[in-house]
């Protein structure tokens, strides 16, 4: 045998030696490999809160005139936040906090935020508008007393009058007492300027029920 010739099949002998384990562990593995993968983790997300605020019967407010702020705040992990919501003023600053805050707010335009945040610090704002404007303007305002119940008995029990007025006939939502039953006028203070204002009056008898509204009459005023 010669030297060549021993080491080609000595090199053929080798390769058949090495590759059959290969062989038969594609073979045993259908041909085809295979690669494992870590599981992976999904993280739950977490939701924005909502915030609504629910509009006061007016935006437009006079001097020294208190006004109502409300709003309601959810969030899909913490509930009901409305408890936490914080009031602010781009002019008063802080407000404070909670779902329904009275306020009186400086003379001027407000932008007013109401804010929530839950507990992994997910932030939801909301804002609104309110003008409270310089109030010195007043307005006289004088009836006729009635004289008869409703049942056409004679009124032997007035005790005074309520003049109902607000800047549209159908939202009286002020009113003022008169006490005395011979008082036919009165004088309303503090109404904003370059506004139309409507005024009704109602009487009371001694058992404070008060009659129907008076028509109503109205007036502008100016500064």
């Amino acid at each position: 045998m010669s030297a060549s010739f021993g080491k080609e099949w000595l090199y053929k002998r080798l390769s058949t030696v090495l590759l059959a384990p290969v062989l038969m562990f594609l073979f045993a593995c259908g041909g085809s490999e295979t690669t494992a993968t870590a599981p992976v983790i999904v993280e739950p997300t977490n939701s924005i809160p909502t915030i609504s605020i629910t509009p006061p019967q007016s935006t437009n407010i006079a001097e020294n005139e208190s006004i109502s702020l409300t709003a309601q705040a959810t969030d899909n992990e913490d509930g009901n936040l409305s408890a936490n919501i914080l009031w602010s003023s781009d002019t008063d600053g802080a407000l404070g906090t909670g779902s329904n805050l009275d306020v009186v707010l400086s003379v001027g335009t407000h932008a007013i935020t109401a804010s929530v945040a839950d507990s992994d610090g997910a932030e939801a704002k909301a804002t609104l508008t309110i003008s409270v404007v310089r109030t010195l303007g007043i307005a006289s305002i004088s009836w006729q007393a009635p004289t008869q119940n409703t049942n056409g008995t004679d009124l032997t029990d007035l005790t005074g009058f309520v003049v109902y007025y607000g800047e549209a006939p159908e939202s009286l939502i002020h009113s003022q007492a008169v006490q005395d039953p011979n008082q036919y006028a009165d004088v309303i203070e503090g109404l904003k300027f370059n506004t139309t204002y409507y005024f009704a009056v109602t009487a009371v008898n001694s058992l404070g029920i008060e009659s129907d509204l008076s028509s109503t009459a109205s007036k502008f005023i100016s500064e």
